[in-house]
């Protein structure tokens, strides 16, 4: 008689979930715990996806429950199973009566909400869940396992690993930050601030740590200094990408080639960045010689500097040019573009809005949702039937505005003659999604920058918009909030972001004139607003500006608003006006010379921090930022 084999493909069905849902209130019924939590996990969890057809189960409670959760639920018929239990997970089985299968096997796992363990089960199944076809992938890789294998459970294991590691890295979405920099570049001072402000789920690790063999050994035992640095780099990787990513994010200080780290990491499926320190060779060689390291200030040293420069600008890596600013700045930015990595953007498909807007707010469950395209940067925009839409941040970064949108769009928009969006309702976070987002009423029209405009309707244009902006600016203030981290501190000076416009400045020294770009960001720093607070709206930009039949139709994002200072509000002047139509929505708005000196300053910042992040500085993109600035140097 032939024996059944152990591993067998089973196609998913939604009786999974049924099953799931009746087990879970069986352990409710007997579990009393305020802080538990139950997931439907594993493969039965994802649509689509099937396998063996065990119902897997993730219990979390506080840490010092769970002993007393597992013997209760030994009482409810689940065996403790020490083989697969860890540290942080108990784990459990049970085989109950099923109406398909006759027995269906059950499996449980009991940890806490803070652990690796929780963590990795409800972001895998959320991946899958939210990537359809990442699921068939995987489909098609469990069921060739199952009927290439036997009783061979490791061997079944093994085959689904590397994929398993690959989604899960993904899933996480935790990454190394290579931080690289030759000598001189003011990379070790960096990273000894940051070992006293290391932001949450991140870990510095150095990658001399290992320990680093004399030139002669390293070319004894591997052929060349290169080929130890290469092999080293795929040691380390391999490490962080098992052990390090399902933890925490990792800085790792590293002096290795840039394409040493692209092989590495795309060999083991991890997420990465890196960051160049770099300053000028005469500042270099300067710093140098005051440490009392004059021996490496010579010609290997700069041309050392010379080549990691050269490859992180053909990979776009970003590179912070410290020679014109100071080390306290030099952190900040530093800082600012780690905390900007690790509040990363986020994936929202459209499944999980139906799922949110079904769960939270059924009356509108019926409606079609479709995504806006072109979408937004700090939110994706869906289209909710033909009223409504639905508006989600991001990134962690930008979810607080959702609060402040909903405390006073209602009342700016009393004020306002131009429609605004409408809150109708504020939806939650979830598992599928962490943030609070929003449902706002819908408004008709296309993007500024999808539009064309003759000159007599750019003119009749910038009057209108500059009549908006007085009324905005002529809204009582006196209980708005203040600039800050939550719109980037639009409404301040310019000169928070002095250190990314002069390390921008010298990183683009070949395709500017540094001089006149210096001569306006002075004369933008230089002053301050003086009179009372007013209205901004915070991003005043083409892409939150509509249009309907050439008609003005409404002004959307308000997330960046605040009340301060209303230059940064004014780019516009630059970035879509031209000619009499900037004439005319200057002259419309009566502000004094300094008040223009720093809008103009806004203006160039952001086109000195788009120009540097292009990838090709002679695309079409990359001249346009660059006849932007051109324009913004020559209007003095």
């Amino acid at each position: 008689m032939k024996k059944n084999k152990k591993y067998v493909f089973k196609p998913y069905t939604e009786l999974f979930d049924t099953l799931f849902t009746q087990e879970k209130a069986r352990i409710l019924g007997v579990l009393r715990n305020e802080s538990l939590e139950i997931q439907h996990v594993g493969s039965t969890a994802v649509p689509g996806l099937g396998g063996k057809g065990i119902i897997d189960i993730a219990v979390a409670v506080k840490k010092g429950d769970i002993e007393n959760v597992s013997h209760t639920l030994a009482d409810l018929g689940y065996i403790f199973r020490e083989s697969g239990s860890t540290e942080e997970r108990s784990f459990f089985r049970i085989d109950l009566p099923d109406s398909e299968e006759g027995v269906r096997r059950y499996h449980l796992h009991v940890t806490f909400p803070e652990s690796i363990e929780w963590k990795t089960l409800l972001a895998f199944r959320n991946y899958l869940r939210a990537h359809p076809e990442v699921v068939q992938e995987y489909a098609a890789l469990k069921k060739k396992s199952a009927d290439e294998v036997d009783e061979d459970g490791a061997l079944y294991r093994a085959k689904k690993l590397p994929f398993f590691q690959k989604i899960l890295l993904k899933a996480l979405g935790y990454k190394i930050f290579f931080v690289i920099g030759a000598s001189g570049s003011g990379k070790t001072t960096t990273l000894k601030l940051l070992e006293k402000a290391m932001p949450h789920h991140c870990r510095l690790i150095h990658f001399d740590s290992i320990g680093v063999p004399s030139f002669e050994e390293m070319e004894t035992e591997y052929g060349s200094i290169e080929e130890w640095q290469r092999v080293k780099t795929f040691e380390w990787v391999e490490k962080l990408a098992k052990e390090e990513l399902l933890k925490s994010h990792v800085v790792f200080d590293a002096q290795v080639r840039p394409s040493f780290i692209s092989e590495a990491c795309d060999a083991h499926g991890a997420a990465y960045d890196v960051l160049l320190f770099d300053c000028f060779d005469e500042e270099r060689k300067r710093r140098l010689v005051n440490r009392g390291h004059s021996e490496l200030a010579d010609d290997n040293m700069m041309n050392w500097a010379a080549f990691l420069r050269r490859e992180c600008q053909q990979r776009n890596y970003k590179i912070i040019n410290n020679t014109h600013i100071t080390r306290e700045q030099t952190f900040q930015l530093f800082s600012t573009w780690l905390d900007c990595k690790i509040s990363s953007q986020i994936e929202i498909p459209v499944q999980v809005v139906e799922s949110l807007v079904y769960t939270q707010f059924p009356e509108y469950s019926n409606l079609p949702i479709n995504e806006v395209k072109p979408n937004g940067w700090d939110n994706r925009t869906f289209r909710l039937g033909s009223e409504m839409s639905v508006r989600l941040p991001s990134a962690e970064r930008y979810a607080a505005k959702v609060s402040l949108e909903h405390k006073y769009l209602p009342y700016l928009a009393t004020h306002l003659s131009l429609p605004i969006p409408k809150p109708i309702a504020l939806g939650k976070p979830s598992a599928e999604y962490p943030w609070y987002w929003s449902i706002y009423g819908w408004i008709d029209g296309q993007t500024l920058n999808t539009c064309h405009f003759d000159d007599e309707e750019l003119d009749r244009l910038a009057g209108q918009l500059a009549y908006f902006l007085k009324e905005l600016q002529a809204i009582d203030a006196s209980d708005g909030p203040k600039p800050g981290s939550h719109n980037f501190y639009r409404g301040e000076s310019p000169i928070i972001y002095d250190a990314e416009t002069r390390s921008s400045i010298d990183n683009l020294y070949e395709y500017i004139d540094v001089k006149a770009a210096l001569e306006v960001w002075e004369r933008a720093i230089h002053s301050s607003w003086k009179k009372k607070p007013v209205w901004i709206h915070g991003d005043f930009s083409t892409g939150n500006i509509l249009i309907n039949e050439q008609e003005l139709a409404g002004i959307i994002d308000f997330g960046g608003m605040a009340v301060g200072d209303p230059s940064c509000d004014l780019c516009i002047a630059w970035t879509f006006f031209k000619g009499n139509s900037r004439k005319t929505f200057k002259s419309a708005l009566v502000l004094d010379e300094d008040t223009w000196n720093r809008a103009r300053g806004w203006a160039l910042w952001k086109a000195l921090i788009t120009l540097e992040s292009s990838e090709d500085k002679t695309g079409k993109q990359a001249k346009l930022q660059l006849h932007l600035i051109q324009e913004i140097l020559e209007d003095l």
